[in-house]
Parts: C-alpha cells; sequence; structure tokens
C-alpha cells in the first residue's frame, strides 16, 4: 500500500475531558455514564478550553508516541510512506459523549433541542481540543491529517448544516492557518445532500472521502476535476468474490472517478468489518496499482 494510517479510537477525545468509553466487545461503543444535563457539558467544554494542549499531552500522549514509534521503524525499514493522523468530527464526538448511538440517535438529537447553548459550547470546545490533538500527531511526525464525522446520517440536512458543518469547516481553516501546508482529508460518511456538504467541505479541505452509498462520476462532476476525492469501493465485495470480477469492479470505479486524469486516493467507502478475504484484499491493492500503471 501506499500509505499508513495511525487508527486510534475516535472517542479518545471524549476520554480526555473524562467522560468514561467502554468497549466491551460485540456491542460497538459504550458509554456507561453520559452527558446528560448543561452543567455536565459546559464543565467537560470548559476543561477542553482551559488549555488543550496541556491536556493532550497529558491525557493522549500515548496516540503522539505511537505516531513518532511508527515514524521511527518506518525510516529503520526504509519504508518512508506518508503516515496519516486521524480524528473524528466535533460532532460525532457530541453524538457519543451524551449516550447516542449508531442504534439509537435519539440522545443526541434530544440533547440538542433541550440544550442548544450547551451543545453549541460542547461543539465549539471539541473542536479546539480536536485541533490541538491533531496539532500534535503532526508536531510526533504524521504527515496529514484525517477528519471523520462518522455519525453524519444522525442528522438531516438542515440539522448537519447547523450543528455539525460549520464546527467542521473551522476545524480545518484552524488547522490550515496553523499548517498551511498540511494535507487534509475529510470524511463526512453517510450525511443527507453529500454532494452540497462535499462542495463546502471542498473549500477548506484537501482530500474528500466519500462512502459506498456515492456514486464516484456524480462526485466527480460536483467537485471537479482538480481536488483529490477518495474512495470509495464496497468492502462486502472483499469477502466472497472472484479475482477477475475484482478486478473489473476495481477498474469500473476507478474509470468513474476518472482516474488517473483527476486526482484519487483509491479506498474502500466503509471500514473493514473482519470478515474479508485477505487474498482478496491484497488483490483490490494490486488490480488499483495496475491500472494507475
Amino acid at each position: 500500500v501506499d500509505a499508513a494510517i495511525l487508527f486510534s479510537d475516535i472517542l479518545v477525545v471524549p476520554q480526555a475531558v473524562g467522560v468514561q468509553v467502554d468497549m466491551p466487545g460485540g456491542k460497538g461503543i459504550v458509554v456507561p455514564d453520559p452527558i446528560r444535563d448543561s452543567r455536565k457539558a459546559q464543565y467537560a467544554a470548559a476543561m477542553a478550553r482551559h488549555d488543550p494542549e496541556w491536556l493532550v499531552a497529558r491525557e493522549l500522549r500515548h496516540v503522539t508516541r505511537a505516531i513518532a514509534e511508527i515514524r521511527t521503524a518506518q525510516l529503520k525499514e526504509n519504508r518512508d510512506t506518508t503516515l496519516l493522523g486521524f480524528s473524528a468530527a466535533p460532532w460525532t464526538l457530541l453524538f457519543y459523549t451524551v449516550g447516542a448511538s449508531s442504534r439509537d440517535f435519539e440522545p443526541a438529537l434530544d440533547f440538542l433541542k433541550q440544550f442548544p447553548d450547551a451543545s453549541r459550547d460542547l461543539l465549539e470546545a471539541y473542536g479546539i481540543l480536536v485541533e490541538a490533538y491533531c496539532a500534535a500527531q503532526v508536531e510526533a511526525g504524521a504527515h496529514a491529517i484525517q477528519i471523520f464525522e462518522a455519525m453524519g446520517a444522525s442528522l438531516n440536512a438542515q440539522l448537519f448544516e447547523q450543528w455539525a458543518l460549520p464546527f467542521l469547516l473551522d476545524l480545518g481553516k484552524n488547522l490550515k492557518r496553523k499548517f498551511p501546508h498540511l494535507p487534509l482529508l475529510v470524511f463526512a460518511r453517510g450525511v443527507a445532500d453529500s454532494d452540497a456538504v462535499n462542495a463546502q467541505l471542498a473549500q477548506v479541505f484537501d482530500v474528500i472521502s466519500i462512502d459506498t452509498a456515492a456514486d464516484p462520476k456524480a462526485a466527480r462532476s460536483h467537485i471537479g476535476s482538480e481536488l483529490c476525492l477518495q474512495g470509495n469501493f464496497d468492502p462486502t465485495l472483499l469477502v466472497s468474490n472472484d479475482e477477475d470480477s475484482l478486478r473489473s469492479q476495481v477498474s469500473d470505479m476507478l474509470t468513474a472517478f476518472n482516474a488517473p486524469h483527476s486526482p484519487l486516493i483509491a479506498n474502500l467507502g466503509e471500514g473493514l468489518a473482519g470478515k474479508e478475504n485477505p487474498s482478496l484484499v491484497s488483490t483490490f491493492v494490486d488490480a488499483v496499482h495496475d491500472f494507475s500503471s
């Protein structure tokens, strides 16, 4: 492959402000004592704002240490490939912080309705903390940063415009001010009206990732020929498939993206679920390289 990514779990950021996060296995992410009122939200926001660089250094140093160790190993093994840092976006962090889950969006939507001021305060504070967290990853050796809005599907188009997009854009702008030449990637998964959202994100971010539901040809048409896209192969095709069909499907995807004439990072449109056939994953990578050459 052509790049590596440090995938630290998205909820290490809430953990840094005292939110307990459990992963019992087979149940996804569990927040046993979520924030349910404005007072606790404002307290967490105040923690994030007070000295975010110090908080990251104290609570998230295991992540930055891992980046430094990966870079050392890469150079030692003469594998100087791009290393991506990673963080969730503010809305996704608030979503889990207040007790919502991929199976139940209501706690997050209810929190917005009941405590709009506290919601805005916490989203802004998470943006500040994520900025410090990403900056620390860059300083530890990451070459680029990917921001993941994992729970974009929990909001309709109007709510996403109000409660997610402004904080995502502010985060990108602030990182660009701090690191003007840093490549920034963004993945707003499952959002309503993705073409309109991605068009706005493209004003700030260098790479727009699209999920498996998106049409590559339409995405390229809306974004234009110059901006880099990332995506969006369906990982279910890596579970059971034959090699010739897989290569043809990869070629179809790359052609729809207008590769190699327009910039593209060939990737999956969703994460691996653990049931994929490793030989098919290797074939996917080889097929991309063969097409590119």
